[in-house]
């Protein structure tokens, strides 16, 4: 006679169209799962005759936790302000539930499936993902699971799925006009690297600016700056050398690049803003005491860990999101780095 399937918290999860870990907190016994979605996941487990398995009281480690993704430890220490705030406002929520966040790097792991099932093994209960790229692998196990995760930022063009922004494409135009009212007609892009759709929001946003003040596009004006302020002191130079007119204007992807970028124009003799304006993108704190201090686009970071971790623990309660997207507003915050054209000409001797 042949031995029935065994029933598992998959089989449950699907049938009851709720993530793996909803039915593993129900059948567990944990709270803060909405008591319609509870009872339904328990009928749906009675009626399959799921056996929940036996288990060692040490292979599982108790309490509850999130998981955080970053690329590399590399990443987090070069934007320790930046994820310092956004993980300050992941914390208020989730301490209040008791949960832990754990922090955990991905650029090493060649098989994204293992990396996310052993952090699962270990206790986590969802995910929030920083810096997605373009096809992002961890998004892509994470959505075969049916396990609960947010982004920072939009990792797919075409799926719905939970992320929270900041709109890059306003920020960017914001920044790129801003230096055009001001009468630049040469402005330059000092991009991050091109593979998330921040770094190519950035781009288009720039471009349109260029478009609406009639000034020509031309590529040679963007140069990829890379993640470390050394690769973007070596676009600055590279930029300088290969444009005929330099930029009298250069937006830069975010302020820890820019640090770079004022290097760089430091090193060959020119002044910000008598020779060049300068723009960042993020008003971190030490932006304004860089020399001189840096223009910037702001936008609430805080804000965006506690949407980011509400969106979450929304999911990991089994309730539905009434809306799965979320793009942050921004500003631009003047600083004596962004300076006018006219004045620039006076000043050249």
């Amino acid at each position: 006679m042949a031995h029935s399937k065994k029933v598992t918290i998959s089989d449950i999860a699907e049938k009851a169209q709720v993530s793996i870990s909803t039915v593993s907190r129900v059948l567990s016994g944990n709270p803060g799962v909405n008591e319609e979605i509870r009872q339904k996941v328990k009928d749906i487990a009675s009626t399959l005759g799921y056996v929940p398995p036996a288990r060692k009281i040490s292979s599982v480690k108790t309490g509850k936790a999130i998981a955080f993704l970053v690329e590399s430890s590399d990443t987090f220490v070069n934007g320790a302000s930046f994820f310092g705030q956004f993980l300050a406002g992941v914390q208020q929520v989730f301490e209040k539930e008791k949960y832990r966040i754990i922090l955990s790097t991905t650029h090493t792991d060649t098989n994204p499936r293992q990396k996310v099932t052993e952090l699962i093994k270990s206790g986590v209960n969802g995910f929030i993902l920083a810096q997605t790229q373009l096809d992002d692998p961890f998004v892509k196990v994470l959505l075969e699971l049916k396990y609960p995760f947010v982004t920072l930022g939009r990792p797919f063009t075409a799926l719905n799925t939970p992320y929270v922004d900041v709109d890059s494409f306003g920020g960017a135009y914001l920044a790129t006009a801003a230096l055009a009212k001001r009468g630049h007609r040469h402005i330059a892009y000092i991009s991050g690297k091109l593979t998330t759709l921040a770094a190519m929001a950035r781009l288009e946003g720039y471009r349109k600016a260029l478009q609406d003040f009639d000034i020509k596009y031309d590529e040679r004006y963007t140069v990829e700056g890379g993640e470390t302020q050394q690769e973007a002191y070596a676009a600055t130079i590279k930029l300088l050398k290969q444009v005929e007119h330099p930029p009298t204007g250069i937006f830069v992807y975010n302020d820890f690049l820019a640090v770079g970028v004022i290097s760089a124009l430091h090193d060959r003799g020119l002044r910000i803003p008598e020779d060049v304006s300068l723009i960042g993108f993020d008003d971190e704190k030490a932006s304004a005491f860089t020399v001189p201090p840096l223009a910037s686009i702001r936008w609430p970071v805080i804000d965006m860990g506690k949407k980011a971790a509400e969106m979450l623990l929304q999911l990991l309660k089994g309730e539905p999101l009434k809306q799965r997207q979320f793009v942050l507003p921004i500003e631009l915050v003047e600083r004596e780095s962004l300076g006018e054209l006219v004045a620039l000409t006076e000043n050249i001797s």
